[in-house]
């Protein structure tokens, strides 16, 4: 928070999920009392907590596409529709994110002070593996039959952020100048099974083993450095502080079920149910002042991840024409970020305690709380087929709220996706933009650099391409 870097308090956040798949961040810690000694932890989301899984051929109609799910990438989406893969397919998909925040100018004016918080924008790109895959449909007792074995990032940590800070006394004046950093993602590698049980349905299920990433040393890690000068009674002072977080042994299991019924040729509903879990994480925050370290923390802390459900409806009303509507609903009033002491934070960053000795009591009677999350999304695929092959030209739009303290703050965004399919591989491409105005109170960034009334823009940024080869 700007405002706590000069009174002595910087804070640490999150990520996006926030729940599965895209983007979901979860969880980033805070820190730091005065004097840079290490303190409590604080929850913030920075990727899109909703999305329900991953690839270019979903995200171009929108991610709509629990009933469609009819590549190797249902496993994050639905594992009911893998078996409508056809032939043993190896996929690749690559994701690049740019995204850019914004947190207004903010003057507070009395008598004897004078509060400047000026933080302009502030942009960060990256290029992620984002999901792999090894699928194999085959026949058992005549029905058909698949399994999959998939690597997927689940939540991007990648945040940069400049702030700055003035206030001014009728003795003294005071600036904060901060740079914050943070990058890394979270992982899952899984196996999945899928199998008719009735000519028109299916039943999958996915078992979703989180870690850091195959090879990577840490999860996510992050540097918050802050240069307060001090002018008081003739005298100039400066100090630098330094805040260093590394999360790493990231261990939880969950499943996914899914169910895919094609009740007609023209109608299919499809259905998701994401279990909730509990994953424990090292965290190793420390703190420096003016170059000297100053206090250092280890802990093993606890994550609790909610429960997610979702539903689609997908409608072909013609050979070359899909339409489908999703609706997913997080329990994000059930997540819970805790310490070995028994502290326990919501996904807005507020303890879930109002009495917690290391948060400051000004909340309201009986604490805080955080509602769950609704996202609505939408999309079509038209289908050109040549003699070549087949061109899907994607369109789709979505509401996806950010979870918040309270109500959601509501985003909305759209996407546009193009592919091409031959005999033996297929190719897709898909752009994506999410945006939040006047977010109030929401978690994204509130916890870094900016206090709880502020306002903040934020405008995402998704670029995914997927690669499929046919055997």
């Amino acid at each position: 928070m700007m405002r706590g870097s000069v009174g002595g308090q910087e804070h640490r956040g999150r990520s996006r999920s926030a729940a599965w798949g895209a983007s979901v961040v979860l969880a980033v810690l805070a820190f730091a009392p005065a004097h840079a000694q290490v303190g409590r932890f604080d929850v913030a989301i920075s990727s899109a907590p909703s999305p329900v899984g991953a690839g270019a051929r979903a995200t171009g109609v929108g991610s709509a596409f629990i009933a469609l799910a009819d590549d190797a990438t249902a496993a994050s989406w639905n594992p009911g529709g893998l078996v409508q893969l056809e032939r043993p397919e190896i996929s690749a998909v690559g994701l690049g994110v740019y995204e850019t925040d914004h947190v207004p100018r903010n003057v507070t004016e009395t008598a004897d002070l004078l509060e400047d918080d000026r933080v302009g924008r502030s942009d960060v790109g990256a290029a992620h593996l984002d999901y792999l895959s090894v699928a194999v449909p085959f026949s058992w007792g005549g029905r058909n039959v698949i399994a999959s074995l998939n690597y997927q990032q689940t939540f991007s940590f990648d945040r940069e952020f400049s702030l700055h800070y003035e206030q001014t006394r009728p003795e003294s004046f005071s600036t904060a100048d901060g740079t914050f950093e943070q990058g890394g993602a979270l992982y899952a590698l899984s196996p999945a099974f899928a199998a008719e049980v009735l000519p028109e349905l299916s039943l999958g299920v996915a078992v979703n083993f989180w870690m850091d990433g195959i090879g990577r040393a840490v999860a996510w890690d992050s540097r918050l450095d802050v240069h307060n000068t001090l002018d008081f009674a003739g005298e100039h002072s400066e100090s630098q502080s330094t805040f260093k977080t590394r999360n790493d042994l990231f261990d939880g299991t969950n499943a996914t079920f899914g169910v895919l019924w094609r009740a007609t040729e023209v109608l299919r509903v499809g259905s998701v149910v994401k279990l909730p879990f509990q994953a424990g994480f090292r965290n190793v925050t420390t703190a420096f002042d003016s170059g000297v370290q100053t206090g250092e923390r280890r802990a093993r802390l606890r994550m609790e991840l909610p429960l997610q459900v979702g539903l689609g409806v997908a409608v072909q009303p013609t050979d070359e024409l899909r339409v489908s509507v999703d609706v997913t609903h997080v329990r994000w009033d059930e997540f819970r970020l805790s310490d070995s002491q028994g502290n326990e934070y919501l996904i807005s960053g507020d303890p879930v305690d109002p009495a917690n000795p290391l948060y400051p009591s000004d909340g309201p009677p009986g604490g805080y709380h955080a509602d769950p999350v609704t996202t609505v999304r939408a999309g079509g695929e038209y289908l050109l087929r040549l003699s070549e092959g087949v061109i899907a030209l994607r369109l789709g739009a979505f509401h996806d709220p950010e979870p918040s303290r309270g109500a959601p703050e509501d985003c909305y965004g759209g996407s546009i996706g193009f592919g091409f399919t031959w005999d033996r591989a297929s190719i897709d491409l898909a752009y994506q933009l999410r945006t939040g105005q006047n977010l109030d109170g929401v978690a994204v960034l509130n916890n870094v650099l900016a206090q709880p009334e502020n306002a903040i823009d934020v405008t995402q940024h998704n670029l995914y391409v997927s690669t499929v080869a046919y055997f």
